[in-house]
């Protein structure tokens, strides 16, 4: 099939247009996730004596850091409950204007309500993978297409519903846009996942990986798009009304998508991959295909297919359940025990990332010291970095790479942790500490970034074919479980102890790093086969 794509013109405009569309696609999902962070994002709680009008502009206000987190949450209680008369709180709106926090009293008992937000998003993503099995059966442009709409439709049909004209309790507010979220999340996960897809089989082995980066790249514009939106309107909901729009532009850029012609034929729809490997020629500024070509494909393929049936219906192993068929390839990861062994440390690796990758990625406003819009920017150039340093790993190897970034995250968390502690209200914005800060978490995101980008290569490469595809979609899927605690790890600072999250990232980096003392370096190694 390569051959085909090769001869219709595999990296040329037809390829160009394909990357702008599933690159915006990728955009939209960052900006889905990343918008979670201003949605849920925390203003300061202020309290302090009544005042005057004209002496709350004179007077000090005292702030989160002279309360305990108890005491803070007693004095909101009791201002609450009316039991108090000297005394009031507030939201300081000097960063956040508004979010769910700040509209709902997200805070002290309900404060958990706007961490599961995030998780319950993230749980809805984890689902993502049928949204491949959608592809497979129905065909890549539909499925995006349809997924595209479903999304569109959720983004701005829930929005719609907590709009204050319908004058819907807090409790009925929290169901719907809890239920969203997890829809948003399955269905950006459903619609990145096919487009994907889509966009490598447009092309050849030859260009996939440089595809995969650029895509790497636009995804991070979503990043900015939820800075730029929030920072300058400084209201979730008019982020979220914009993403939906966002999303609906998307929408119709992909009615303007072609068929993957390697999918076309696989299904045996040679007259639709003609016409579509033609216009692919035709824009590449490439010869015209010839039909009889692509039947001898197709030939091919039907043949090798119809060899490796014969070969399962000869086994005296054969067993006509295809599921029982699917459950012995994922026993094979398991068994013998030193594939149980590798499987269970790739397993840590995987929570490890994902861990790690989510909680630093929600978390990175909330750096002390440090301004969050500023420290968001920064975030999403560190990941850049990232992206593009982890190249490195083709010179000294995959295991070598994946340890110095584990035990660079190990460092970088523990000095935060170690600073956070000593953090006295006389340290600026623009102290040592501050800065000190800053430059160790973003060193931080960036290796993280480069090292859960490596992680999906490295896992392929050290399984054999017939389980390969398996065993990523297996590591994956499950070590994305722990990505479901992280907005509550991130919770740890204000109500446990301020260094607590950061103490929590570092231990598992340097489990991450133990595990990886224990498996094979596969660089300039064959794959398994």
């Amino acid at each position: 099939m390569d051959n085909l794509i090769e001869i219709a013109g595999d990296f040329g405009r037809f390829q160009y247009k394909a990357i702008l569309i599933v690159g915006l696609i990728s955009a939209l999902s960052s900006a889905c996730i990343y918008a979670t962070i201003f949605i849920a994002a925390e203003p300061e709680l202020i309290c302090q004596k009544i005042t005057s009008s004209s002496e709350r502009n004179i007077i000090p206000k005292i702030k989160n850091s002279n309360f305990s987190y108890d005491e803070k949450c007693s004095i909101w209680s009791e201002v609450q409950r009316n039991q108090s008369s000297d005394m009031e709180c507030f939201f300081d709106k000097s960063l956040y204007d508004t979010s769910i926090i700040t509209d709902w009293n997200l805070i002290c008992e309900k404060q958990f309500m706007a961490g599961l937000t995030q998780t319950i998003h993230i749980l809805g993503s984890i689902f993502g993978f049928f949204g491949g099995i959608f592809g497979d059966r129905y065909g890549r442009k539909r499925a995006v297409i349809i997924f595209s709409f479903l999304l569109t439709t959720c983004l701005l049909f829930s929005q719609l519903f907590l709009e204050e004209y319908f004058n819907l309790s807090f409790e009925s507010k929290y169901i719907i846009f809890s239920v969203s979220q997890f829809l948003i999340g399955l269905l950006v996960n459903c619609l990145y996942c096919t487009a994907y897809v889509l966009l490598m089989e447009l092309t050849t082995d030859k260009y996939t990986t440089s595809i995969s980066n650029l895509n790497s790249y636009i995804y991070i514009i979503g990043e900015i798009i939820v800075l730029v939106i929030y920072y300058y309107t400084r209201n979730w909901q008019i982020l979220n009304w914009l993403i939906g729009l966002f999303s609906f532009i998307i929408f119709l850029l992909t009615l303007t998508l072609r068929e993957s012609p390697t999918w076309l034929i696989s299904t045996n729809q040679n007259q639709k991959a003609f016409e579509i490997l033609e216009e692919i020629a035709k824009q590449n500024g490439k010869p015209k295909i010839s039909m009889t070509l692509i039947e001898t494909v197709n030939l091919e393929e039907k043949l090798l297919g119809d060899k490796n049936n014969l070969k399962l219906k000869n086994d005296e192993n054969f067993i006509k359940n295809e599921f029982y068929q699917d459950f012995l390839v994922l026993k094979e990861i398991f068994f013998p025990k030193s594939t149980l062994i590798k499987t269970c440390l790739l397993f840590y690796i995987w929570l490890a990332l994902m861990l790690l990758y989510y909680g630093i990625s929600l978390g990175v406003t909330s750096v002390d010291l440090v301004d969050p819009y500023l420290m968001y920017l920064l975030s999403a150039f560190a990941e850049f970095i990232g992206y593009v340093i982890c190249y490195i790993n083709d010179i000294f190897g995959r295991k070598k790479t994946m340890f110095s970034f584990f035990l660079i995250t190990t460092l970088m968390y523990s000095g935060i942790a170690l600073i956070s502690e000593n953090i006295g209200e006389n340290d600026s914005s623009y102290s040592w500490k501050a800065i000190t800060l800053m430059i160790l978490a973003l060193i931080g995101k960036c290796v993280v970034s480069g090292c859960y980008h490596i992680a999906y290569i490295y896992t392929a490469e050290l399984y054999p074919t017939n389980t390969r595809n398996t065993a990523v979609l297996f590591l994956t899927c499950f070590g994305g479980l722990s990505s479901l605690i992280a907005p509550q790890i991130n919770i740890l600072k204000t109500v446990v102890w301020n260094p607590l999250p950061y103490i929590i990232y570092s231990i598992s980096a340097l489990l991450g790093c133990i595990c990886l003392l224990y498996l094979p370096e596969t660089h300039k190694l064959s794959l398994k086969q």
